[in-house]
C-alpha cells in the first residue's frame, strides 16, 4: 500500500482548505485478516473558501512526535501522533464525519503552505459548525473532575456568579466592616460549604495540569469558536509545539496585527521569527518586550533585548498584566516619552536594536536575591535586612539623592515590594497600608502571629507577600549616586542603570566589547519610577543593544 502524497492533488492554498472526512469504522473483510489492522479511513478533499462548507474543527495536543500510528487518507497510508488518532477513533460514529484537522488538513512539510493556512487559522475556526476539544483517553479520575466542575458551574451559576461586576468581584474578599458586601458573599460561602468535604481536588489538580491547557493555540481556537465542545476524557500525551506557534498562534487574536506586520513564515529560523516580534512590538511602544528579557534563555541565539517566547515569560514589575481600572500602566519611569529605534546601523544585522534612552546611574554594591521555596523565610529576612542597610546608607551620604527623611521611611517598605500591592488579580501601587503588611511580615518571621485575630493586618500582609511573589531572583542592590531599589539577580557592580524613552521601568544594560550594551533586566529604582529622571537634565543618548 502507497504512501499519501499531498502532491498527488492540486491544492490553492491561499484560496482553498482541505477538509476531512472521517469515515465509519472499517470491517476487515476475511481475505485481509492477516494484515495490520488500520481501523481508521479517511478521504481528503480540496474545498473552496468561499464556498463556506460545514465541517467540525478539532482543538487537541499532537502529543509525542515519536509516538505514530498509521491511517488511511484516499486509499494510501499516513502517519499521526498516537493522540490525534485516539481523538479520531472517538469521534467516529456510524456516519461520516467532516472535519479540520490540522495536522492532515496542512501539508506539514510545506512552509510556504503552512504560512498561507495559518494565516487563515482564524477564520477557520470561527467559521467551523462546531469546535471539538479532544483532551485525550480519561485516566485520574477526569470523569470525576469533569462531573465535579459541572455541578459547581451549575451551582456557581444558582449562586448568581454570573452576574457579578468586574469591580466587586476584585473586591469581595476585602475587608468588609460595614457588611456591604454579605449579600454578595453568603451564597458563594454557602456553596464552598456545601463541597469542601467532598470535592475531588487531587482530580480537579490532575485535570489543570493536562498539557492541552499550556497549548499556544487553545486561546485563538477557544474564543473564536462558536460552539465549544469540550470532553470530559483527559489526555497524558506530551505536547509537542512549534516554537514558531508561540508568535504565529496568537496573531489571529491581535486586534493590530495588521500595523505589526509580523509575517507568518515557517522559513525562518526560530531566533529570526523571536527577534522580528521583539522589534515590531517595540517600534509599537509596548516596551513590556524588554521586561520579558531574563537570563538564563533555553532558546538559542537569542539578542539580549529578546525574551524567549518558547518559555514561561516573567511577570514584569509594572506589567500590562498588572493594570486594572483605569487601565493605566504602574509606573511611568519615562514620562510620555515614545520608544525611539534608530535603523541606521540595523539594517545589516538585524539582531542590533539601538534604542534611546538616558543614563542615570551605575550600580556599586548588590545584596542576595531574594529566593521563594523551602528557605522563603530565611532568604525573605535577609533581604529586608539588605534593603534597611540601603536605606541607612543612602540616606547618611553626604550628597544624597533625597533630602527628605519621609523618601527614606517609604523606601524601607515600598522597595521590598516593588512599591505595589497585590488586589486580588491585579496589582496596585502601594498605599500606607503595605507599610503594615511589611511589619506583619516582620512579625510572623519573628513569631508574632497577631494577623491571624485581625482581619485588616491579615489583608495587609497577603497583599505584601503575593506582591513580593513577582520579585523572586531580584536583589537589592546600591548605586553610586545613592539609588536603591531592586536589580535581576544577574546585574552586576559596574553595570548601567538607565530610563529607555517609552519605557515603563527602568532597566539595567552592561557594557560589551565594541562599545555596545547586554540588556540585563528591568529594575526597581526609588525615586525614579514616575519620571523624575526625564526631568534631571540628563543628556539623551542612543544604546546600541546586542
Amino acid at each position: 500500500m502507497s504512501q499519501f502524497n499531498y502532491a498527488e492533488s492540486c491544492f490553492h492554498s491561499q484560496t482553498q482548505i482541505r477538509l476531512l472526512t472521517l469515515l465509519p469504522p472499517r470491517q476487515l473483510s476475511p481475505e485481509n485478516l492477516d494484515q495490520p489492522a488500520i481501523s481508521i479511513s479517511t478521504s481528503l478533499e480540496a474545498v473552496n473558501w468561499k464556498d463556506k462548507p460545514p465541517y467540525v474543527a478539532l482543538s487537541y495536543t499532537w502529543g509525542d512526535p515519536t509516538l505514530l500510528k498509521t491511517v488511511l487518507v484516499n486509499g494510501q497510508t499516513l502517519e499521526i501522533t498516537v493522540n490525534l488518532h485516539e481523538a479520531l477513533r472517538q469521534l467516529q460514529t456510524d456516519q461520516p464525519v467532516r472535519l479540520w484537522v490540522d495536522a492532515i488538513c496542512i501539508n506539514q512539510k510545506d512552509d510556504s503552505e503552512k504560512n498561507d493556512q495559518v494565516k487563515q487559522m482564524k477564520e477557520i475556526y470561527k467559521d467551523a459548525t462546531a469546535v471539538f476539544a479532544w483532551l485525550g483517553p480519561a485516566a485520574d479520575d477526569s470523569d470525576v473532575a469533569m462531573g465535579a466542575i459541572e455541578q459547581i458551574g451549575e451551582a456557581a451559576l444558582t449562586a448568581g456568579m454570573s452576574n457579578l461586576s468586574r469591580e466587586v468581584m476584585l473586591k469581595l474578599w476585602d475587608p468588609d466592616p460595614e457588611g456591604a458586601l454579605d449579600g454578595v458573599r453568603k451564597p458563594l460561602l454557602d456553596l464552598s460549604k456545601s463541597i469542601n468535604l467532598d470535592f475531588p481536588l487531587a482530580a480537579i489538580k490532575s485535570f489543570s495540569e493536562r498539557n492541552y491547557w499550556n497549548r499556544t493555540w487553545i486561546a485563538q481556537e477557544f474564543s473564536v469558536a462558536s460552539n465549544l465542545i469540550l470532553l470530559s476524557l483527559m489526555s497524558k500525551s506530551a505536547q509537542a509545539t512549534n516554537p514558531r506557534d508561540k508568535i504565529y498562534g496568537l496573531l489571529g487574536l491581535a486586534p493590530d496585527a495588521p500595523e505589526l506586520a509580523i509575517e507568518v513564515d515557517y522559513g525562518r529560523k526560530v531566533d529570526q521569527v523571536f527577534t522580528d516580534t521583539a522589534k515590531a512590538l517595540l517600534q509599537h511602544n509596548f516596551t513590556d518586550v524588554l521586561s520579558w528579557c531574563r537570563f538564563p534563555k533555553l532558546q538559542p541565539d537569542l539578542p539580549s533585548w529578546v525574551p524567549d517566547f518558547n518559555a514561561a515569560l516573567p511577570t514584569p514589575l509594572a506589567s500590562y498584566k498588572c493594570r486594572a481600572p483605569p487601565w493605566k500602566p504602574l509606573f511611568s519611569a519615562s514620562g510620555s516619552s515614545k520608544v525611539n529605534i534608530s535603523n541606521d546601523n540595523n539594517t545589516t544585522n538585524t539582531r542590533l536594536l539601538t534604542i534611546s534612552g538616558l543614563t542615570v546611574d551605575t550600580i556599586e554594591e548588590l545584596g542576595t536575591p531574594y529566593k521563594v521555596g523551602d528557605n522563603e523565610t530565611a532568604s525573605m529576612n535577609i533581604f529586608f535586612h539588605e534593603v534597611a542597610e540601603c536605606c541607612n546608607r543612602a540616606e547618611k551620604l553626604q550628597c544624597p539623592v533625597s533630602t527628605d527623611p519621609q523618601f527614606w521611611e517609604e523606601a524601607f517598605w515600598r522597595v521590598p515590594c516593588a512599591d505595589q500591592q497585590r488586589h486580588e488579580y491585579v496589582h496596585r501601587r502601594a498605599t500606607l497600608e503595605a507599610q503594615d503588611g511589611l511589619l506583619e511580615i516582620l512579625n510572623r518571621i519573628g513569631g508574632e502571629l497577631s494577623g491571624y485575630r485581625d482581619e485588616v493586618r491579615a489583608a495587609a500582609w497577603q497583599r505584601y507577600y503575593l506582591a513580593m511573589q513577582c520579585l523572586y531572583d531580584f536583589r537589592p542592590f546600591f548605586s553610586k549616586k545613592g539609588y536603591i531599589g531592586l536589580a535581576p539577580e544577574f546585574a552586576a557592580p559596574g553595570d548601567t542603570i538607565c530610563v529607555i524613552l517609552g519605557a515603563i521601568a527602568p532597566y539595567v544594560l552592561r557594557k560589551v566589547s565594541g562599545g555596545g550594551f547586554e540588556l540585563v533586566g528591568e529594575a526597581y529604582v526609588h525615586g525614579i519610577m514616575d519620571g523624575e529622571a526625564m526631568d534631571m537634565g540628563l543628556d539623551e543618548e542612543e544604546f546600541c543593544l546586542s
